[in-house]
Parts: structure tokens; C-alpha cells; sequence
């Protein structure tokens, strides 16, 4: 499969792979990257570019991403173990407090894509419109 990616787009990724695998590949990806979540709804999100890969307590995985350099307003998270990846849209301007008291989970039981690599897999079973 990877034969058939964009040169751009580094060895290492692979489209197959579990997202823990895929998530710190896509965070390093340069170039102004496109980043599409769908939730098992069906329901696609587009949360610009990647920002910030942090590792989470347990083995988890979070990405920052936005619009903009410096400015997140989605995180996709990956708890560690067996519990489902989720993304969260955020306000990051604003003391911690409310950050935290204001994060709102608007996909479950996620999948990460990168526009112009493999976002089309989304459209395979995705009756949905775009959100």
C-alpha cells in the first residue's frame, strides 16, 4: 500500500496500522497537512494541521491540532490499553482551568486520516456529510 502514497509522505507511514502507530508519523508530517477525523457515526471532521504529539499517562497518545502554528482547537486522543480513540474540540485561550472545564468530546471511537494520502478511505463507507 504504501507504493501507491505521495512521495512526500515518509516511509514509516503505513495506512494499515493501528492509529497509535499511524498518530506520530502524521504529527511529523510537514507541509501544511490536512488532517480528517471520522467517528463511528460516519461524521468527518477537519482539523487542519497537526501541532503538538504528547504522550498521556498509560501509554496514550494526544495531538494538538488547528488551523495555525501556536493555536489548537481539536485534540484527537488515543487512551493507552483497549479504550477507544476520541477527539475533543477545545479553546486553548483561556486559563487552564477553563480549558480543561470547557473540552467538549464531539467524536467517539475514531479514525485519523490525512487528506491527499488516505482521506478517501473515509468516503468507502461514509454516507455522512462533512462536519
Amino acid at each position: 500500500m504504501t507504493d501507491s502514497l505521495p512521495e512526500w509522505v515518509p516511509e514509516e507511514y503505513d495506512p494499515d496500522a493501528p492509529l497509535a502507530e499511524r498518530l506520530p508519523v502524521i504529527a511529523e508530517m510537514e507541509g501544511g497537512i490536512e488532517i480528517h477525523v471520522e467517528d463511528k457515526r460516519g461524521t468527518i471532521y477537519v482539523v487542519h494541521q497537526p501541532q503538538n504529539l504528547k504522550e498521556l499517562p498509560s501509554d496514550g497518545l494526544q495531538l494538538d491540532c488547528g488551523p495555525r502554528t501556536g493555536y489548537w482547537s481539536h485534540e484527537i486522543v488515543v487512551p493507552g490499553g483497549d479504550h477507544e480513540a476520541y477527539l475533543r474540540k477545545v479553546d486553548p485561550d483561556q486559563d487552564y482551568d477553563a480549558y480543561v472545564a470547557t473540552r467538549e468530546t464531539v467524536g467517539k471511537d475514531i479514525d485519523v486520516r490525512v487528506y491527499g494520502v488516505d482521506a478517501d478511505r473515509f468516503e468507502d463507507d461514509t454516507p455522512e456529510a462533512t462536519a
